[in-house]
């Protein structure tokens, strides 16, 4: 099903987790057992993802996201979708409004110009073809999709997200997620 045919429904979700943790998970998401599917994750993330992969029957465009976003929005997901659909491979990602340095051995080396940095998030989609090739192409580990995309030859289009779209790793995000939860429960209540 391609998105602009239907409604847009995902045909299945595969959590990927530790493998102690499977049980809780699928009690978790019950209700929806029909269209989740929870699988052990691996040593890596690429491992965790591709043992995901590994269990897609569908043909179609595979996305993948992390759990450590929560604040992703539904128009972007779809539109990583649709962006995927038409060139075989997108990701969001917010460009830089900082100046960029180069940094060794904490010395900067050099200035990177700002407009050509990305700071890529997830969702990142791909048809299944190009990461199903991607995976045979691209050895070793990968700290992304789109890292793993690229290094087999593929072109990767942007699609530009947001600023909320964290990645919950410090103290400091867990702080900046509590507060975007705030203010998402006071909009919900209409405050």
């Amino acid at each position: 099903m391609k998105l602009g045919e239907k409604p847009f429904c995902a045909a299945v979700i595969v959590i990927s987790t530790r493998t102690e943790d499977i049980d809780f998970v699928e009690r978790m998401f019950w209700d929806f057992k029909n269209i989740v599917r929870v699988v052990s994750g691996g040593k890596t993330r690429q491992q965790s993802v591709k043992n995901a992969f590994d269990i897609c029957d569908q043909d179609g465009v595979v996305l993948i996201h992390d759990a450590a976003r929560p604040f992703v929005e539904t128009a972007h997901i779809v539109a990583v979708m649709r962006a995927a659909e038409e060139m075989g491979a997108a990701a969001l990602g917010v460009f830089s409004t900082e100046t960029v340095k180069y940094v060794e051995n904490n010395l900067i080396t050099k200035t990177i110009d700002r407009k050509n940095v990305c700071l890529i998030q997830t969702p990142q989609a791909f048809s299944k073809e190009i990461y199903r090739q991607s995976l045979k192409i691209s050895a070793g580990n990968h700290t992304d999709d789109c890292q793993l995309v690229e290094k087999a030859g593929y072109d990767i289009k942007i699609v530009e997200g947001s600023k909320n779209n964290i990645k919950i790793t410090t103290i400091d995000d867990l702080k900046y997620a509590e507060f975007l939860a705030e203010i998402e429960a006071k909009n919900l209540k209409g405050e």
